[in-house]
């Protein structure tokens, strides 16, 4: 077999490579954290490679991670690194270790995939750009928009992380994740971990939003630049959204700070808060030159719609097609599934019925909800306008999941 799997002894062989692929002097560290030190992964599962001459000449590592959408839970493949010797490029080496890992989460029943692309690069392997600029803040907020901001509830520092405050904050967070696609799963353990391996460490501190005893907002800050950013925050109601800015605008008065970044699904308590207050939206566009996006890339399009198959039900329900009948065959240039409706509930089958060609480079951010299908409606051609209402009402845009407390910020800065 020519793609192997790393075992802890490789371990000196894939720094090696690693250290000839990536300009970071922290990556030793780093990888030991990501990899070597990390509860949650398993080297010999997460890591391939090619070798010559007993030397690691390309390799990727491939997580796991728990997601949901609506009710529903599934596994994402998660790229975190991918990198070939620069002796060793244009052989295909890269190829090769995808197509080994596609076919081992077919085999795991992963449907979907996900990493941080290098701009026009990974849409070769079949990824598309499916949820907004990864890298930028996607509020900004100018701290004279802050000054009148009464604080009703106590703000402080979180010391102690105990399994009671992490407890509560993964409530918090599911509660305003809850209608993003591909929400994260967090446990007390993998939460306490990536905060003191991932965050703490790195100048910034996380807040607690209390209602005298009762935590009903967090948020996590660091200094960048000239700016605040708020690298996660979630609340539980607009008192706690208004005593948190009041905070925000004590940190930055005596300062020469202008700006506050919020890194926020766009449609969580908090964000629609500070709109109000003259937030502007900062990020119109999935990719910026010389930076990384989020990219996704659809497996099985069976699963992956039995996936959304609960998401799509509700819109469904919530519509004039309530009492629908239909059979519909959604097909790519590679795959294809059938969404058969009967007296208004979806199922997915392997049913003839109207077909709808769709290219996957345009349904994969209309799976994310990234983009509306109505976004693209004169690159789909339907059989009809009914048909094409009743694809508006099922895929309309959503909002993707976007915090990603998991992702090591020095392993985000390299650059090739």
């Amino acid at each position: 077999m020519r793609v192997k799997h790393l075992r802890h002894e490789d371990k000196g062989r894939y720094l090696s490579l690693n250290k000839l692929v990536f300009d970071n002097e922290h990556l030793e560290d780093e990888l030991d954290k990501l990899m070597f030190r990390n509860p949650f992964s398993k080297v010999e599962e997460d890591c391939f490679y090619i070798e010559e001459n007993e030397q690691i000449v390309s390799s990727l590592v491939l997580t796991k991670k728990n997601h949901k959408v609506g009710k529903t839970l599934f596994q994402v493949g998660e790229y975190d690194i991918v990198g070939t010797h620069p002796e060793f490029r244009g052989k295909g080496y890269c190829r090769e270790l995808m197509e080994y890992s596609f076919e081992a989460m077919k085999k795991d029943n992963i449907f979907l995939c996900r990493l941080i692309g290098i701009p026009n690069f990974y849409q070769q392997f079949g990824f598309e750009y499916s949820v907004p600029a990864y890298f930028y803040n996607y509020v900004n907020l100018n701290k004279e928009k802050l000054k009148n901001c009464k604080s009703e509830y106590s703000t402080k520092i979180i010391d102690v992380f105990s399994d009671d405050i992490l407890s509560k904050m993964i409530n918090i967070f599911t509660h305003a994740s809850s209608e993003n696609f591909g929400s994260e799963l967090r446990s007390v353990e993998y939460l306490r971990y990536m905060i003191e391996e991932k965050t703490i460490e790195k100048g910034s501190n996380w807040y607690g939003i209390y209602d005298e005893d009762d935590l009903c907002g967090y948020a996590w800050l660091k200094t960048e630049k000239n700016m605040i950013v708020i690298k996660e925050v979630a609340v539980l109601n607009n008192t706690a959204s208004e005593s948190f800015c009041s905070v925000l605008y004590n940190e930055i008065m005596g300062s020469d700070m202008t700006e506050i970044g919020i890194r926020s699904p766009l449609n969580n308590t908090f964000a629609q808060y500070v709109y109000k207050k003259g937030a502007t939206f900062s990020c119109n566009s999935e990719l910026f030159e010389g930076t990384w996006g989020e990219m996704y890339k659809i497996l099985d399009l069976k699963k992956a719609l039995v996936g959304i198959l609960d998401l799509l039900n509700e819109r469904l329900k919530q519509s004039i097609y309530r009492d629908l009948n239909g059979c519909y065959n959604i097909v790519t240039e590679n795959d294809k599934a059938t969404l058969s409706i009967k007296d208004g509930i979806i199922e997915v089958t392997d049913d003839s019925g109207i077909e709808i060609s769709i290219h996957s480079n345009i349904f994969t951010p209309i799976y994310t909800g990234y983009k509306s299908i109505e976004y693209y409606v004169d690159k789909i051609e339907y059989p009809n306008n009914d048909v094409r209402q009743v694809f508006k009402i099922l895929f309309k845009k959503g909002h993707p999941y976007i915090w990603t407390l998991d992702i090591n910020d020095s392993l985000n800065e390299i650059k090739y």
